[in-house]
């Protein structure tokens, strides 16, 4: 290249440099956010456990010797309907079925996680330890699928950590 045309190309070059310097536009761009995981909403002192078959998520909580688990399950439609799930965790604490006529008493409205989800907190025996123990369910339809938040374990531990629990099937990723 000679030196003239080594000079027009970098005139070129420099002129192309000044005009696009001149732009002072800034763009701004939104980059989607990650959605929390379900471990993500969980209170900080649950302690993550390996889920098991059907599970979504489990925790345990301890203290003072005593011990609760928190599951959640997610299926697709209802999953058998109300009396089916009542009646089969009444069962996991040496309950009885209820009657059609008991689950309207059993089961109360859980406004805080929609206009359809159902809470029931019913006290029976831990089949392994044959104490006294509390479960606490949380039926919460969302959309075509249906997730089951179960709070399991020592009564007394159960009494005190059920805000907590309530919290966390309040929430979705």
């Amino acid at each position: 290249m000679t030196r003239p045309a080594r000079m027009a190309f970098l005139a070129v070059v420099c002129a192309f440099a000044l005009v696009a310097c001149k732009k002072e536009e800034i763009r701004v761009y939104r980059a989607p956010q990650e959605k929390p995981s379900i471990v993500d909403l969980a209170p900080e002192y649950w302690q993550q456990l390996p889920a098991g078959p059907m599970q979504q998520a489990k925790f345990q909580v301890s203290r003072g010797g005593k011990s609760v688990e928190v599951t959640l399950s997610i299926f697709p439609g209802d999953a058998g309907g109300l009396p089916a799930n009542v009646n089969r965790w009444r069962g996991q604490i040496g309950l009885k079925e209820a009657a059609p006529e008991e689950l309207s008493k059993l089961a109360t409205l859980f406004d805080a996680a929609g206009p359809e989800a159902k809470i029931v907190d019913m006290i029976g025996t831990d089949p392994k330890t044959t104490q006294p123990a509390r479960l606490i369910g949380a039926i919460v339809p969302r959309g075509e699928r249906t997730w089951f938040y179960k709070l399991f374990g020592d009564a007394e531990l159960a009494a005190a950590e059920k805000s907590a629990f309530l919290k966390f099937a309040q929430t979705a990723p």
